[in-house]
């Protein structure tokens, strides 16, 4: 219960209990390579990025995100290339944008946009460089983002 969570931390603070949050995801070993890989960073300020890669192997990989999914990171087109498609209420599905390495997408993230408005997958084999809102942060308290006022 992702949006309940702020209240029940606050409720354990008030018992003097600490209440963490956590996510653990499971990369599949398929096929025989290229091989599915992570990294994990633990900075001293208690953030920690998790960066995991795979390549399809036919399990249906290729949605990046959907439309309704929470917005909480912009993404980088490395290689590849990515449809952004929007479905009306009425169920009628459109093409947004076709974008090639070097495109940005998922941006409304940055405008504090909660759910996103499309959907982005991939069309060829696709490399994308993801960047969490929270990475974004400035690390310490007191101190405004660059070209923050």
């Amino acid at each position: 219960d992702w949006d309940g969570f702020a209240r029940r931390r606050a409720q354990a603070a008030g018992e003097g209990r600490l209440l963490g949050i956590g996510l653990a995801c499971y990369v599949e070993g398929t096929g025989v390579g290229p091989y599915e890989g992570a990294h994990i960073h633990v900075e001293t300020n208690g953030r920690v990025m998790v960066s995991t890669g795979l390549t399809t192997q036919g399990q249906g990989h290729e949605t990046v995100f959907a439309q309704g999914d929470r917005c909480a990171a912009v993404m980088y087109i490395q290689a590849g290339r990515v449809k952004l498609t929007a479905t009306s209420g009425a169920g009628r599905e459109a093409v947004v944008a076709i974008l090639n390495a070097g495109a940005f997408f998922g941006e409304g993230a940055l405008a504090g946009q909660q759910r996103r408005r499309s959907t982005a997958e991939t069309m060829t084999a696709t490399t994308i460089a993801i960047v969490t809102v929270r990475a974004l942060e400035p690390p310490v308290a007191g101190i405004s983002a660059p070209g923050a006022a």
